[in-house]
């Protein structure tokens, strides 16, 4: 199994569970080490013991790297996997996530999220959604590292670059007149309005499409 999609499964799958940030910002910060460094060094470090001494990479992360290594499913990941298996979904449940197209609220890790915006944008497209809604918390909530209005400007510049350069991600500001269906939930009073990735035809401005 591939090290560095073990480490990005189990990190989706904290992050889906709700698990604390820091949970998932362990699994991101490792598979990017993993990225780095490149297969050949990891695969050297494993062997002689050294891996743990990569910034980034801790115990947990390390052993999950060392099961991959040797083509086994990471014992963590398996257990993360089995628990989600326990929770089916409720009656009715199939037909309503196949119709979902999009997400309204997320919080990406330019505030209290765990995952970067390519990230999100890549478990988009993965579950099938046509669209997502940035929605990082705004500056009055300083615990949650919330963004100010030049912070904002920046993760906008930061969208469209991402689409520019053909990443998944999206490039529109999202505000009321973006769409009636995304616009009254991303309103609260800690978090911005920021901005949405989208496949067309949801917000044809974006100019991305969707990989085969």
């Amino acid at each position: 199994m591939d090290p560095e999609h073990a480490l990005d499964r189990i990190a989706f799958l904290l992050e889906r569970a709700q698990e604390p940030t820091y949970r998932v910002r362990a699994f991101r910060t490792a598979s990017a080490v993993l990225r780095e460094h490149g297969p050949d060094e990891i695969r050297d470090r494993a062997a002689d013991g050294t891996l743990e001494k990569l910034k980034g990479i801790g115990p947990k992360t390390g052993k999950a790297i060392r099961e991959a290594l040797a083509g086994r499913t990471p014992a963590y990941l398996q257990s993360l996997e089995e628990e989600a298996a326990k929770t089916p979904l409720a009656e009715g449940g199939d037909a309503l996530y196949a119709a979902l197209r999009g997400d309204c609220h997320l919080h990406s890790d330019w505030s209290d999220g765990g995952s970067s915006i390519e990230e999100m944008g890549r478990a988009a497209i993965e579950l099938g959604h046509e669209w997502a809604v940035l929605t990082d918390h705004s500056p009055r909530l300083t615990v949650a590292h919330g963004l100010t209005a030049d912070r904002l400007r920046r993760q906008l510049d930061t969208v469209a670059a991402s689409t520019r350069n053909g990443r998944p991600s999206g490039c529109s500001p999202a505000s009321s007149a973006t769409s009636s269906r995304t616009a009254p939930s991303t309103r609260s009073r800690s978090c911005w309005t920021a901005s949405t990735w989208s496949s067309p035809p949801s917000i044809p401005s974006c100019g991305w499409t969707p990989p085969p």
